[in-house]
Protein backbone atom coordinates (compact mmCIF):
# COMPACT_ATOMS: atom_id res chain seq x y z
CA UNK A 1 0.00 0.00 0.00
CA UNK A 2 2.73 2.46 0.94
CA UNK A 3 4.43 2.24 -2.45
CA UNK A 4 1.20 2.95 -4.31
CA UNK A 5 0.30 5.81 -2.00
CA UNK A 6 3.75 7.26 -2.53
CA UNK A 7 3.15 7.14 -6.29
CA UNK A 8 -0.02 9.16 -5.66
CA UNK A 9 1.96 11.92 -3.99
CA UNK A 10 1.69 10.84 -0.35
CA UNK A 11 4.89 11.47 1.61
CA UNK A 12 5.17 8.07 3.27
CA UNK A 13 8.50 8.83 4.93
CA UNK A 14 7.01 11.88 6.66
CA UNK A 15 3.87 9.95 7.62
CA UNK A 16 5.87 7.10 9.18
CA UNK A 17 7.94 9.58 11.15
CA UNK A 18 4.71 11.17 12.45
CA UNK A 19 3.80 7.67 13.72
CA UNK A 20 7.21 7.36 15.38
CA UNK A 21 8.28 4.68 12.89
CA UNK A 22 5.22 2.51 13.49
CA UNK A 23 4.19 1.35 10.02
CA UNK A 24 1.35 -0.80 11.40
CA UNK A 25 -0.21 2.23 13.08
CA UNK A 26 0.12 4.25 9.90
CA UNK A 27 -1.53 1.51 7.89
CA UNK A 28 -4.46 1.48 10.35
CA UNK A 29 -4.79 5.24 10.04
CA UNK A 30 -4.84 5.06 6.26
CA UNK A 31 -7.50 2.36 6.41
CA UNK A 32 -9.88 4.57 8.40
CA UNK A 33 -9.37 7.53 6.05
CA UNK A 34 -12.07 6.54 3.49
CA UNK A 35 -14.67 6.23 6.25
CA UNK A 36 -13.65 9.61 7.67
CA UNK A 37 -14.23 11.19 4.26
CA UNK A 38 -17.72 9.69 4.10
CA UNK A 39 -18.54 10.86 7.63
CA UNK A 40 -17.24 14.38 6.95
CA UNK A 41 -19.90 14.81 4.22
CA UNK A 42 -18.10 17.77 2.67
CA UNK A 43 -19.54 17.35 -0.82
CA UNK A 44 -23.08 16.79 0.45
CA UNK A 45 -22.76 19.79 2.75
CA UNK A 46 -21.72 22.02 -0.14
CA UNK A 47 -24.51 20.66 -2.32
CA UNK A 48 -27.20 21.27 0.31
CA UNK A 49 -25.84 24.70 1.21
CA UNK A 50 -24.86 23.71 4.74
CA UNK A 51 -21.68 25.77 4.78
CA UNK A 52 -21.07 25.31 8.51
CA UNK A 53 -21.04 21.53 8.03
CA UNK A 54 -18.81 21.88 4.94
CA UNK A 55 -16.39 23.97 7.02
CA UNK A 56 -16.42 21.47 9.88
CA UNK A 57 -15.84 18.48 7.59
CA UNK A 58 -13.12 20.24 5.62
CA UNK A 59 -11.39 21.27 8.85
CA UNK A 60 -11.39 17.69 10.12
CA UNK A 61 -10.03 16.38 6.82
CA UNK A 62 -7.42 19.12 6.74
CA UNK A 63 -6.01 17.82 10.02
CA UNK A 64 -6.23 14.21 8.99
CA UNK A 65 -4.59 14.70 5.59
CA UNK A 66 -1.85 16.75 7.22
CA UNK A 67 -1.11 14.01 9.74
CA UNK A 68 -1.16 11.37 7.01
CA UNK A 69 1.24 13.44 4.88
CA UNK A 70 -1.20 13.70 1.97
CA UNK A 71 0.42 16.98 1.08
CA UNK A 72 -1.53 18.02 -2.02
CA UNK A 73 -4.88 17.18 -0.47
CA UNK A 74 -3.85 18.85 2.79
CA UNK A 75 -2.96 22.07 0.95
CA UNK A 76 -6.31 21.99 -0.85
CA UNK A 77 -8.18 21.58 2.44
CA UNK A 78 -6.17 24.45 3.94
CA UNK A 79 -7.37 26.65 1.07
CA UNK A 80 -10.94 25.37 1.35
CA UNK A 81 -11.08 26.12 5.07
CA UNK A 82 -9.64 29.59 4.51
CA UNK A 83 -12.08 30.34 1.68
CA UNK A 84 -14.98 29.27 3.89
CA UNK A 85 -13.70 31.41 6.77
CA UNK A 86 -13.85 34.34 4.36
CA UNK A 87 -17.32 33.40 3.05
CA UNK A 88 -15.87 32.60 -0.39
CA UNK A 89 -18.07 29.55 -0.89
CA UNK A 90 -17.72 29.34 -4.68
CA UNK A 91 -13.91 29.40 -4.45
CA UNK A 92 -14.00 26.75 -1.71
CA UNK A 93 -16.31 24.49 -3.71
CA UNK A 94 -14.22 24.86 -6.89
CA UNK A 95 -11.05 24.02 -4.96
CA UNK A 96 -12.80 20.99 -3.49
CA UNK A 97 -14.07 19.75 -6.85
CA UNK A 98 -10.61 20.17 -8.42
CA UNK A 99 -8.95 18.24 -5.59
CA UNK A 100 -11.52 15.44 -5.56
CA UNK A 101 -9.96 13.25 -8.32
CA UNK A 102 -6.69 13.00 -6.37
CA UNK A 103 -8.50 12.25 -3.11
CA UNK A 104 -10.61 9.60 -4.88
CA UNK A 105 -7.47 8.03 -6.37
CA UNK A 106 -5.86 7.79 -2.93
CA UNK A 107 -9.03 6.29 -1.45
CA UNK A 108 -9.10 3.74 -4.26
CA UNK A 109 -5.53 2.66 -3.42
CA UNK A 110 -6.38 2.34 0.27
CA UNK A 111 -9.57 0.40 -0.38
CA UNK A 112 -7.61 -2.14 -2.45
CA UNK A 113 -5.92 -3.20 0.79
CA UNK A 114 -9.01 -3.34 3.02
Amino acid sequence: MFEELSQSGVNIEDAISRCMGNGELLEKLYRIFPDCIRKANVKESFETGNIDAAFSGAHILKGMTGNLAMTQIFKAYCDIVEFLRNSEVDKAFNKYINMLPLQDAIVKVIEKYQ
